[in-house]
């Protein structure tokens, strides 16, 4: 499906990308290369040549600040209603996809429409963090269809936890909407558990913006493309 048939224009979501990688959201290091959150359970991983940091400020720092939360809960809501997904409550992915679950919950609030936010809670233990038990519901009742919401995909390990707090709470989980599938296996993996993943955008086509920007140079874009085929 085309951008303009989703309601924004591919202008539109290659300005935010080129705005993402000068505010530091997305950073290349093809020579060192980056820890993700898939070395917790494969430290053998090859490091990543690159980092997308899709948070904001309260959450360990990020660099997104209400003005790029806001464009890409309109990219979701853009996506959602030419998609016709349907659901009846939002649920983020702790913590990284509660801003855009919130910003994308005052949208249809605009609309007329109200929907409940559920909370997820976190939980340590020797082997890390992991999601835990469903907190607030906003008074959603059970068996009603909930829509997982984050910022970004690599393999669905926190979106699996989350899949399976919701599932156990009672509630059914068809769909996943994200920002950017880094195109590693993740929607493969969510699909094995009947969800499906929906993107904005690809990290082949994020490159491709980054290369004919300047962002990235041929020798980099040739680097993370390898990377991607061997970890995919």
């Amino acid at each position: 499906m085309s951008t303009s048939s989703l309601g924004y224009s591919a202008t539109t979501l290659n300005d935010l990308l080129r705005r993402l990688h000068t505010i530091g959201a997305v950073k290349i290091d093809t020579q060192g290369g980056f820890k993700l959150k898939l070395h917790e359970k494969n430290p053998n991983a090859p490091l990543s040549p690159l980092y997308i940091n899709l948070r904001i400020a309260e959450n360990k720092g990020g660099p997104l600040t209400f003005a790029e939360v806001a464009e890409i809960a309109k990219f979701f809501h853009a996506y959602l209603r030419a998609n016709n997904v349907q659901f009846d409550g939002i649920c983020p992915v702790p913590h990284a996809g509660t801003p855009f679950a919130k910003e994308l919950q005052e949208i249809y609030k605009k609309e007329g429409r109200s929907i409940p936010i559920l909370t997820l809670g976190k939980e340590e233990d020797a082997s890390g963090r992991h999601i835990g038990v469903l907190l607030e519901t906003q008074g959603l009742s059970r068996g009603c269809k909930v829509l997982l919401v984050d910022d970004l995909i690599t393999k669905a390990g926190s979106k699996l936890e989350a899949i399976k707090a919701l599932l156990n709470a009672g509630h059914e989980v068809t769909d996943c909407m994200v920002f950017l599938d880094r195109e590693q296996g993740g929607p493969r993996e969510m699909a094995e558990l009947g969800v499906t993943l929906h993107s904005i955008v690809g990290l082949t086509s994020a490159l491709e913006v980054y290369k004919s920007s300047g962002a990235l140079n041929s020798e980099q874009y040739t680097k993370i493309r390898e990377y991607l085929k061997q970890a995919a």
